[in-house]
């Protein structure tokens, strides 16, 4: 009984750490003028890419949540970038990230 108990207590502790957690950013679009589209990146990795008639928003899944770089690019009609925004970075100890932005976290079941 003691060792079925120490394996479902393993289990229970190992399952956490396979979790995957949606992540959600929000941000008001560039007010910069023939705004075409606006692409979110997760450490240079590009995760959504936003008309700018669309709503400001973006939510992708990530396994692991220590340090990766949240940024924002915006695009205009001739396809020429903005320099990036720096959104944030996720699971920052101990404050959290700043500006005139949200990133909620959830996990994934």
């Amino acid at each position: 009984m003691k060792k079925l108990f120490i394996a479902l207590l393993m289990v229970l502790i190992a399952v956490p750490a396979l979790a995957d957690w949606s992540v959600t950013v929000t941000w008001t679009h560039s007010v910069g003028p023939n705004l075409q589209n606006e692409k979110v990146f997760l450490d240079g990795a590009e995760q959504c890419d936003v008309l700018g008639t669309d709503p400001a928003t973006c939510n992708f899944t990530v396994t692991d949540l220590t340090g990766q770089v949240i940024s924002i690019v915006s695009y205009n009609t001739q396809s020429t970038p903005s320099d990036p925004y720096n959104m944030g970075t996720l699971l920052v100890v101990p404050a959290p990230p700043s500006g005139p932005g949200l990133i909620n976290i959830t996990q994934v079941p």
